[in-house]
């Protein structure tokens, strides 16, 4: 049976959908077709997709001989408190890629991701960002939200914290850190190094397609459907059917989501409150280059 030997564990909102998408599209990778299967996220049961270890291998069933890197992408493994430590029970040689980004952004851009999930209902970040002390009491808290932790964005944005958890698990050349400004202004090179880390051959037939763009939902109660987790009964009877159909890799869900979305450039921040985010994240931007050797410091201007 086929398993996964590398996995791209977060960071969410930096890029971890067109890396995926990018690698693949190399003859020698098998990814399953639907991202984020988030089986190993034991904590996060709401959010699991293949709910038994058969399900989640038989995404990876149509790997051939000639797939010699066979992964998958779950942001939630990186905020996961478990996640990381199945991947290295089950999966001890696998190697792992997380991805960073300037902490302003990705919190934003993360705000953003929740307001189309139906898991965050204040439009405006500025607004939510000073809610999360309110939140955090457990109070101003959507109705739909599934995982109401992940709207204290000052946690969220803390990278640096999740890095070193994984690297308390796994050796250091067993993961790979990824800036995103390096896949935006040069992504044959990331890929180029990405496919060394993976012991792949270098390919350039990659179409460096715009992925996952920013997306706002057209309907809220479409949105809900989406988002509401199966009852039990159906989980079962859709596992079955998957199962009987050949279909491991499709979601009904999934496709309605993405219909009920469209692409929307996301509004820019007032600049005070921009600084505002710099200025908090000043000192992860630190961190952030003590563990990847880099000079950030464009991140905070």
């Amino acid at each position: 049976m086929n398993r996964p030997n590398f996995f791209i564990v977060g960071v969410a909102k930096c890029g971890t959908t067109a890396l995926f998408d990018y690698l693949a599209q190399h003859p020698n990778t098998w990814c399953p077709t639907e991202k984020e299967p988030n089986y190993l996220a034991f904590d996060y049961p709401a959010l699991q997709g293949p709910r038994t270890e058969e399900d989640y291998l038989a995404l990876f069933a149509g790997a051939a001989e000639e797939h010699t890197a066979i992964g998958e992408a779950s942001i939630l493994y990186f905020f996961s408190q478990v996640a990381i430590e199945e991947i290295r029970a089950r999966y001890p040689d696998a190697r792992l890629i997380i991805m960073i980004r300037t902490p302003a952004d990705m919190v934003y851009s993360f705000h953003s991701q929740l307001m189309s999930t139906a898991n965050e209902d204040v439009a405006d970040f500025a607004e939510a960002w000073r809610l999360q002390d309110e939140r955090l009491a457990g109070r101003h808290i959507p109705s739909r939200c599934l995982v109401p932790e992940f709207l204290q964005y000052r946690q969220i944005g803390r990278m640096s914290r999740g890095i070193r958890r994984v690297l308390d698990v796994f050796p250091r050349d067993q993961v790979r850190l990824i800036v995103f400004d390096d896949l935006k202004s040069n992504p044959q090179g990331v890929l180029d190094e990405v496919t060394d880390y993976l012991e792949l051959p270098r390919y350039d037939g990659v179409d460096f397609r715009v992925v996952n763009a920013n997306r706002v939902q057209k309907s809220r109660l479409v949105t809900g459907v989406t988002t509401r987790p199966l009852r039990p009964g159906l989980q079962g009877f859709v596992r079955g059917l998957k199962r009987f159909t050949g279909l491991q890799n499709f979601s009904i869900r999934s496709l309605l989501a993405r219909l009920n979305t469209r692409e929307a450039p996301r509004k820019k921040l007032a600049p005070e409150f921009r600084q505002e985010l710099r200025d908090y994240f000043a000192d992860e931007v630190a961190e952030l280059e003590a563990l990847t050797g880099r000079d950030l410091s464009h991140w905070r201007d």
